[in-house]
């Protein structure tokens, strides 16, 4: 891969990353309150203060990802080096609509992260902050092959809608596996409710993205004719592969895990702690393929 083109990659792998973690911080906090009526453990404050943390510190790592990834498409566009990328990044910004929306969803993600700025006590802030990154994860169903038939045509809807419930799914797992979780002690019980919660979003995840999933390949594809073995599809099975091991391991979780911690079988919360985190972590590197599939011409368009 060339610098330009490991750019794009990482720097789009960190924009959903980003996205997939505030979406989430947003539904575990709501979660979390349960948990707290239930007994007031002192875990679930801990949890929630540390996920009100992490917004603003999202936002604004998603907002330089999002100014690298349009410098590396500035400097793809313009067929230059990254260094010499100056130039073509200013007239991006300035000229092009490609540009204009990425600004826009900058601007979802500097609002996203005043908002927690000015404090708890803004009404309807969770809302309006989730009203905003519905608006950044437009900007960048926008600015990917769906938009070739118009901005607000099916395909762009279809993607956002497939953009927001993986994100939500990922971003759902890894919090859980690597914040809340581990700082619900074993005496302190399973966060019967949360966990509940957690296994019922991912699983009306799971058919929304099956759905938009099977819509994106239609309209990427075609017809069954331009199916092929060239880089596009290789790249394809390995993000399905990675969908489908996640998958296994969040349904074990789902039917044997999280029951297991519910009636606090010993080692159940400390097992399904570890899976969760493996299954974000092939989560993420189903996200790495997808972004990879983004920077590649459909087969239906060549």
């Amino acid at each position: 891969m060339t610098a330009t083109a490991t750019l794009q990659a990482a720097s789009g792998l960190l924009l959903n990353l980003c996205l997939a973690w505030m979406l989430a911080a947003l539904l575990a906090r709501r979660w979390l309150r349960g948990d707290d009526q239930a007994g007031e453990r002192a875990w679930a404050p801990r949890a929630r203060a540390a996920l009100e943390t992490s917004m603003p510190a999202a936002a604004l790592a998603a907002l330089l990802a999002g100014c690298a990834a349009l410098w590396a498409a500035a400097a793809a566009m313009a067929d230059v080096p990254l260094g010499e990328a100056g130039e073509a990044f200013s007239m991006l910004l300035s000229r092009s609509t490609y540009g204009l929306i990425g600004a826009a969803g900058g601007i979802c993600l500097l609002s996203v992260a005043a908002l927690h700025w000015m404090g708890r006590r803004l009404p309807g802030r969770d809302w309006i902050a989730l009203v905003l990154l519905g608006g950044f994860a437009f900007s960048r169903a926008a600015n990917s092959h769906a938009a070739e038939h118009g901005l607000f045509s099916s395909g762009v809807w279809v993607e956002w809608l497939h953009l927001l419930l993986i994100c939500g799914w990922v971003g759902a797992v890894a919090v859980a596996g690597w914040l809340v979780l581990p700082l619900a002690a074993e005496r302190s019980g399973a966060p019967a409710r949360y966990l509940e919660l957690l296994s019922d979003a991912a699983t009306f995840a799971l058919v929304g993205i099956a759905a938009s999933g099977a819509y994106n390949a239609w309209r990427v594809f075609g017809t069954w004719a331009q199916v092929g073995t060239g880089a596009y599809e290789t790249t394809l099975a390995v993000k399905l592969l990675l969908v489908a091991l996640a998958v296994a391991v969040g349904g074990y979780n789902k039917f044997i895990g999280f029951p297991d911690a519910a009636v606090g079988r010993t080692g159940a919360m400390t097992r399904i702690t570890g899976l969760l985190q493996i299954e974000s972590v092939l989560l993420a590197g189903a996200m790495l393929a997808a972004v990879m599939l983004a920077a590649m011409p459909p087969p239906a368009s060549i």
